[in-house]
């Protein structure tokens, strides 16, 4: 999901919903962007920004280190 379009839709995400987790609210921390819905494609209303203890419980296996290569392919 690192590309520049990737980087664009980050950025407007962030100025328009800020730079936290959506499921804590944490800001200091690592955030990785995710779909909310797979089927649709990225935009800003269908990202959701994620820290990586939340990860654990509600996106599973998002910071994996071989899931971006995979989804790739």
């Amino acid at each position: 999901m690192e590309t520049a379009g990737a980087n664009r839709i980050r950025s407007q995400v962030v100025e328009q919903f800020g730079y936290f987790c959506v499921f804590c609210g944490n800001r200091k921390c690592r955030l990785k962007m995710d779909r909310i819905n797979r089927s649709r494609p990225e935009s800003v209303v269908n990202v959701l920004l994620v820290c990586e203890g939340c990860a654990e419980h509600e996106r599973p296996g998002l910071f994996d280190r071989g899931e971006d290569e995979s989804r790739r392919r």
